[in-house]
């Protein structure tokens, strides 16, 4: 029998958590750059005061002060995506002046040719603030997240663009969209490319995705145990970094909760639940190594144990219901549970079973 920390485990990262996710600092976030793009990074504080501009100017409720303190007042491109769904509004009937034609590679080898798509410049207060309107009319700015771009987002990007990419550049992910965000540069923090790359990404349902992050203590125990809250954010998201590379183009669907255990010293343990394989298949000693060369936050005061649950090739994902949800369990957890003669509490005591502290 296992019994969980101090009551239920949460589902989500919420308080102590959400805060770790959702805004946290962009330091240690990996950043694959595909060969032949020219991209420079900026410093981890720079990057996070673009963060919040972006942040503060991203919600339905933002003020003309928050969306001109993202945004410069004398000059905004609008790229191909997002000006040929917007285009036609009303707003923008007046603005004769400011076409921007865009080359843009399409197909591969004999089938490759340029299109030339147009996007919007717009020069003036009056006609930036119109097009935030109809931007924000148009965005459901609900559970958005802030962070850096993929391989294949870099790669769209470099296609239209004639410069270098110099960070702060972010994308901006909610529902239905993929904007991309090109501040001016380091030195001024104002935005002068958007753009919606999500009609130029490839519509297949490859590779790894993640619905769901799980935690198996509560949050007044994750805050005595947790040193740093940001890098144990950004630990986190190194692993999805490291399984969105490795399940790259994959197209065989699966279900996957990558389940990570930490110790105090930088200790750290994985377990994969799969919807087609076992733990101990030999298919995942790459992935696992690859995890594990990670450099894990540090821990005090005991275990902590988190889980991230995924989809691989657009899987359908069995849906629970939120009030009966359980985190993800291990086999080896499972079993080790089944032959306790005393409920074990989950993690403290499951690790003291499945990975006992060396003697």
């Amino acid at each position: 029998m296992l019994r969980y920390m101090e009551g239920e485990p949460m589902t989500r990262m919420v308080l102590f958590a959400a805060c770790c996710v959702l805004c946290s600092v962009a330091a240690e976030e990996e950043v694959q750059i595909p060969p032949g793009v020219r991209y420079t990074k900026t410093s981890d504080e720079i990057n996070e005061r673009a963060r919040k501009l972006i942040s503060a100017a991203f919600t339905a409720k933002a003020s003309e002060k928050d969306v001109f303190g993202l945004f410069s007042d004398k000059l905004l491109i609008c790229g191909p995506g997002l000006w040929s769904e917007i285009r036609d509004e009303n707003a923008f009937a007046n603005i004769k002046t400011g076409a921007v034609n865009i080359q843009f590679p399409i197909g591969s080898g004999a089938a490759r040719h340029v299109e030339m798509l147009e996007g919007k410049l717009f020069q003036n207060r009056k006609d930036v603030l119109a097009f935030w309107h109809v931007f924000a009319k148009k965005t459901d700015f609900e559970a958005i997240q802030i962070r850096k771009m993929t391989a294949a987002e870099l790669s769209v990007y470099w296609a239209m663009i004639s410069f270098d990419i110099n960070e702060p550049i972010f994308m901006v992910e909610c529902k239905q969209r993929r904007v991309v965000l090109q501040f001016t540069s380091p030195e001024n923090l104002t935005i002068t490319w958007i753009d919606d790359l999500a009609s130029f990404l490839p519509k297949d349902k490859t590779g790894f995705a993640v619905s769901n992050i799980s935690l198996y203590q509560q949050d007044a125990v994750l805050r005595q145990r947790v040193a740093s809250v940001e890098k144990f954010s950004a630990f986190i998201k190194r692993i999805e970094a490291v399984c969105q590379t490795h399940f790259a183009g994959s197209s065989a669907p699966e279900t996957l909760d990558v389940v990570i255990a930490m110790k105090p010293g930088g200790e750290f343990k994985v377990w994969f639940v799969s919807s087609t394989r076992a733990n101990d298949d030999v298919q995942w000693e790459p992935l696992r190594k690859k995890i594990q060369e990670l450099t894990a936050p540090d821990i005090k005061n005991g275990p902590v144990a988190f889980a991230l649950s995924a989809t691989i090739a657009g899987a359908k994902k069995n849906e629970t219901d939120p009030k009966s949800f359980k985190p993800p369990m291990p086999k080896e957890w499972a079993e080790a549970a089944q032959k306790a003669k005393a409920p074990l509490e989950i993690p403290d005591d499951i690790l003291d079973v499945v990975w006992p502290d060396k003697k």
